[in-house]
């Protein structure tokens, strides 16, 4: 099996036109950067998708409001403190930090956008956060790597893309920075991602094309079946590059869509690179299903399997565990064992209902890349979903994060 690239970010990207942002220390970290900042020149249109856990972030509480308005000019981010299952306070101090940022600025309070990622349950060091907005927007620039690093909690590395395109005539740019590497887990993920465009855009437009993005891509990827409390991804398009009106249909917005796909597709698979303590990246691909639905249900199951991660974490081709795993998905289609044919990295090792044992044990597992590829026999649906294995370093990580 070929070896696939890994995505690596790069140093290099900047933000579109009448962006700026910054990332700095302030205190929440004992080092690294742990405050960030993206400042538009223009207010922008904003869509947003959060977690659908019902313990929600207090900086969410503060934020979602005016997402839903659909108009912004900044957002700010702290890393280190979650700001969750702290109560009134929490809210208090999303709204504080904000409007920091929104004096600083000379912006409206409720022009800024407040997220949050780290521990749950000890109290935001807001004050902290308010002695740094003088630095903080000072160092604004259009270089993206301080703020993606801003946002980083186990990740081992900053992750953030650029995508270009072409919309009436216009070169429109979007980029994307994103965090997470451990409790992954549809929807949305546990992650947070914000994007940036120039392009002029309807919200109805914006947030047609971000549901449909998030469903196809950060909405396919699992770690470990755990989703948080802190989700977000949000999109922010000040109509800077001077495109005729993308609005809710029609070209125009295929065009904006793909690039925006393009973007959350190459983050999704960066979240899953960098999963916590992985050794490999794991492609589940569920063919032949009368529905999409039922495609999905039963990749998940795969996918989120402890017995079939453990598995390949350890080179050991017990086939079995995933052929399990079909069986006991949740989904209302009927999976008939006597159709299903399963391939591991290519190699055909169950068919009519019966497990190949010596092409079974014959698939090579030592490679960072593999592909399972299940094909039901009973449609034309299918689905894919992302996932990594699960390592001594993933109970390590997480035994120990305080």
């Amino acid at each position: 099996m070929a070896e696939e690239q890994i995505i690596q970010a790069t140093d290099n990207i900047t933000y579109p036109g009448g962006f700026k942002a910054n990332g700095m220390n302030c205190g929440i970290k004992f080092k690294n950067n742990d405050l960030g900042a993206i400042v538009s020149e223009q207010e922008c249109t904003v869509a947003g998708m959060f977690t659908t856990n019902r313990v929600k972030s207090e900086s969410l509480m503060y934020s979602m409001p005016i997402v839903k308005r659909g108009r912004a000019k900044a957002l700010l981010v702290n890393s280190g403190n979650a700001n969750t299952c702290i109560g009134r306070q929490g809210v208090k101090d999303a709204r504080t930090a904000a409007k920091a940022l929104a004096r600083q600025l000379g912006v409206g309070g409720k022009e800024v956008l407040f997220f949050s990622t780290g521990i749950i349950g000890r109290p935001l060091p807001v004050g902290k956060i308010i002695e740094c907005m003088p630095a903080l927007t000072s160092g604004l620039s259009d270089n993206a790597m301080p703020m993606a690093q801003a946002i980083m909690t186990t990740d081992t590395k900053p992750k953030i893309v650029a995508e270009e395109a072409d919309i009436g005539g216009k070169k429109v740019k979007l980029v994307g920075i994103a965090k997470g590497s451990g409790m992954i887990s549809p929807k949305l993920a546990t992650m947070l991602c914000f994007i940036a465009t120039d392009a002029n855009i309807s919200q109805d437009g914006l947030k047609k094309t971000l549901a449909a993005s998030v469903n196809t891509t950060f909405n396919r990827i699992t770690i470990d079946g755990d989703t948080s409390t802190n989700d977000s991804v949000v999109v922010m398009a000040n109509g800077m590059a001077g495109n005729s009106q993308i609005g809710s249909e029609g070209e125009m917005l295929a065009k904006f869509g793909n690039a925006l796909q393009s973007v959350c597709a190459r983050l999704a698979r960066m979240l899953i690179e960098d999963a916590e303590g992985a050794t490999k990246f794991i492609t589940v691909t569920v063919k032949g299903s009368p529905d999409v639905k039922s495609a999905e249900g039963i990749a998940f199951a795969v996918a989120d399997s402890k017995l079939v991660k453990t598995a390949m974490f350890g080179n050991n081709p017990n086939v079995g565990r995933i052929i399990a795993a079909v069986g006991y998905a949740k989904v209302k289609f009927r999976v008939k064992p006597n159709k299903v044919a399963l391939r591991v990295n290519g190699i055909e090792c169950f068919r009519e209902g019966k497990l190949l044992y010596d092409e079974a044990r014959a698939i090579d597992l030592k490679g960072r890349f593999i592909e399972i590829e299940i094909d039901l026999g009973s449609g034309n649906e299918e689905a894919t979903i992302w996932t990594s294995d699960l390592s001594f370093d993933y109970v390590k990580i997480n035994a120990e994060y305080n």
